[in-house]
C-alpha cells in the first residue's frame, strides 16, 4: 500500500542526514515522502530523491541561535554561522569562496588548553583572541 510520509527535519545536517536515509528507504519500498526542511538542505532532499518542502529560511539556519554571542562557540557553530558546509571541504582559503584580508591591527592572543580531550590537555592548544566574548569557554589568563 503506497502511502504519503511527511518527515519534519529540523536542526543542524548531522539531525537531517539520518532522516533523509529514512525517507529514502521509504521511497524505494514505494512510499511518497515529503520532507520538511530549511531551504538549506533542498539539495540533499533533492538527491534523495525526497519531495522538498521549505521551512524557515536560510539566514535562520545560518543563525540558528538566538544569542549571537554563541554563533562562535565551537567549530560546528562557526560554520553554520558563516554558511561553511561539507561542499568547502578541502578548497583552498586563498581563492573564492573564501577571502583572506589582512589584519588591520595587531591582535591580543590568549592561550589555553583544547575542550574536550583527554590526552594533552596541560598543552596550551587553543588560541583565542584575548577578552572576546564569542568563545564556548573563556581562556583564563596565565598565571606569572
Amino acid at each position: 500500500m503506497r502511502t504519503r510520509v511527511l518527515i519534519s527535519a529540523v536542526g543542524s545536517r548531522g539531525d537531517v542526514q539520518p532522516l533523509l536515509r529514512v525517507g529514502e528507504g521509504l521511497r524505494v519500498r514505494g512510499h511518497e515522502v515529503h520532507v520538511f526542511a530549511n531551504p538549506a538542505f533542498a539539495g540533499a532532499v533533492a538527491s534523495a530523491g525526497l519531495v522538498f518542502r521549505a521551512v524557515g529560511d536560510e539566514e535562520e539556519h545560518r543563525r540558528g541561535l538566538d544569542d549571537e554571542r554563541l554563533l562562535c562557540a565551537g567549530p560546528g557553530r562557526l560554520c553554520q554561522a558563516l554558511g561553511i558546509t561539507r561542499d568547502h571541504d578541502g578548497l583552498p582559503l586563498d581563492e573564492p569562496p573564501f577571502e583572506l584580508l589582512p589584519r588591520t591591527e595587531e591582535p591580543e592572543i590568549a592561550t589555553g588548553p583544547r575542550i574536550g580531550i583527554t590526552r594533552a590537555v596541560d598543552r596550551p592548544w587553543r588560541y583565542v583572541l584575548a577578552g572576546s566574548r564569542y568563545l564556548s569557554r573563556s581562556v583564563r589568563p596565565r598565571s606569572a
